[in-house]
C-alpha cells in the first residue's frame, strides 16, 4: 500500500523493501533523505517506502535508526 501524500527530497522517508538507487541499496526499517525527486515518487508509488509518522518515529525510538542521507559521500578510510 502506498502513501497518499506528496514528498519531495528533503523528506525523511522509511524504507519499506529492498531497493537499489544508483550505487546505495536500502532495507526495510532504514530512514533516508534526500533521494531523488524521480526515484522518490516511482518508491512511494511502489510501496517501498513510507511518510508515515508513526512508522518513522518507530524506526527512530524503538530501533534507533539514524537518518541516512543519501547524498552524503561515503567516509573515506583511514590509511594504515
Amino acid at each position: 500500500m502506498s502513501d497518499k501524500k506528496t514528498v519531495k527530497s528533503g523528506d525523511v522517508v522509511r524504507v519499506t523493501g529492498v531497493f537499489p538507487i544508483g550505487d546505495k541499496t536500502y532495507h526495510p526499517n532504514t530512514l533516508v533523505k534526500n533521494l531523488p525527486d524521480a526515484d522518490l515518487q516511482v518508491q512511494l508509488k511502489a510501496g517501498h517506502i513510507s511518510v508515515d509518522a508513526a512508522g518513522i518515529k518507530y524506526c527512530e525510538e524503538v530501533l534507533k535508526a539514524k537518518v541516512l542521507d543519501h547524498t552524503a559521500k561515503p567516509k573515506a578510510e583511514p590509511e594504515a
